[in-house]
C-alpha cells in the first residue's frame, strides 16, 4: 500500500482549489491509498475529509513558526501503514496512478525516486473521471512547460528509508536538494522518474509569504535550511540521479550524469560549489534590493 503524506498551506483564496485539485487526485488514482494531511493551518480538517485522510495536526516548527518538513517525514514513517511512502507538494497533479513503477522497484532494498514536473496555469476546480488523462494532456501540450532540474516536488521511497533529516522548514530551498545528496551519500539508488511520472505542478504565485519568492528561496529561513544541510556545497538537483526509470525498466544514467554527482561529492569540489552558488546568490540579492529602490523611486 502507498502512503501519500503534504504539508499544505492554509486553505485560502485561490490556492485552496489548487490544493483541493491535487489531493482528490492523488484519491481518484490511487482509491486505497493513505493519505495523511500534516500541518494546523486553516481549512485543513475540511481538505482531509473529503478525500478520507488522516490528519497530523500538530508539527514542530523553527523559530518564525514555519513547520518542518522532517518533522512531518519522521511523524509518517513511524505512523504509516504503507510499506511505500510519497511526499508531495499540496499542489501537484500525477497523470497515472505509480503502480507499474512500484513493480519495478520492488526488489530494490532501498530507493529514492524523484522527476521533473510540468508547470501549467490551472484555473478551475478539476473533475477527476475516465477523462481526466486525455484532457489534462492536452491542455500540457497547448501550456505546459517542463521545470528545470533544482525543481523537486515528490519523493517516492521505502518506509524503512534509512535517512534522517536535520530540521529543515517546509517551502524553503534546500532540504529537497539536500535529500537527493545525502541519498547518494549513502550509496542509496536515486531514480530520476521524469519520462514515466507525469507531475503536473498547478502555477501560483509566493502571495503566502510575506517576502514573496524572495521569502521562499533566499530569506533568512533558507538560509538556515542551508547551514543545517551542511553547506551550500551539499545541495543536488535532479541530474545527480544515478537511475533513469524508462517505460521499459530501469536503467543506469548517462555518463554526465554520474560525473555531475561524483564531482559534488567530492569535498574539494563541495567548498568550490558552496563559494560558487554563495556569489552567486550575494549578487542575486543585491539586483533584487536594487530593483525594490528603484520601484519604490519610480512609482507606477
Amino acid at each position: 500500500m502507498l502512503t501519500f503524506f503534504t504539508i499544505p498551506k492554509p486553505q485560502t483564496g485561490y490556492i485552496a482549489h489548487l490544493q483541493a485539485n491535487a489531493l482528490a487526485n492523488w484519491r481518484f488514482l490511487h482509491p486505497t491509498a493513505e493519505i495523511f494531511v500534516c500541518g494546523a493551518e486553516d481549512g485543513l480538517d475540511a481538505l482531509a475529509n473529503d478525500v478520507h485522510a488522516r490528519r497530523v495536526e500538530t508539527l514542530a516548527a523553527n523559530s518564525w513558526n514555519t513547520p518542518l518538513v522532517s518533522d512531518a517525514f519522521a511523524r509518517v514513517k513511524k505512523e504509516a501503514q504503507g510499506d511505500v511512502l510519497v511526499y508531495v507538494n499540496a499542489d501537484i497533479l500525477f497523470l497515472h496512478a505509480f503502480d507499474t513503477i512500484m513493480s519495478t522497484v520492488s526488489t530494490l532494498p532501498a530507493f529514492l525516486i524523484v522527476g521533473r514536473r510540468i508547470d501549467l496555469t490551472i484555473d478551475e476546480v478539476l473533475k477527476f473521471d475516465e477523462s481526466f488523462g486525455k484532457n489534462m494532456q492536452e491542455k500540457i501540450q497547448r501550456k505546459g512547460a517542463l521545470h528545470g532540474p533544482s525543481g523537486l516536488d515528490y519523493f517516492i521511497f521505502p518506509k524503512n528509508f534509512p535517512i534522517t533529516m536535520p530540521a529543515f522548514a517546509v517551502g524553503r530551498s534546500g532540504w529537497d536538494n539536500w535529500l537527493v545528496f545525502e541519498t547518494r551519500r549513502k550509496k542509496i539508488p536515486v531514480i530520476d522518474a521524469t519520462a514515466v511520472i507525469t507531475a503536473i505542478h498547478q502555477n501560483h504565485d509566493y502571495s503566502h509569504h510575506t517576502e514573496g519568492k524572495q521569502g521562499t528561496h533566499a530569506s533568512k529561513e533558507a538560509q538556515e535550511n542551508w547551514k543545517n544541510a551542511g553547506g551550500l556545497g551539499k545541495l543536488m538537483n535532479i541530474t545527480g540521479a544515478n537511475m533513469i526509470l524508462t517505460q521499459n525498466g530501469l536503467r543506469i544514467a548517462p555518463f554526465k550524469n554520474r560525473l555531475y554527482a561524483w564531482l559534488i561529492l567530492f569535498p574539494i569540489t563541495q567548498r568550490v560549489i558552496a563559494l560558487m552558488r554563495s556569489v552567486k546568490l550575494k549578487s542575486h540579492l543585491k539586483h533584487t534590493i536594487l530593483n525594490s529602490k528603484h520601484e519604490i523611486r519610480n512609482p507606477k
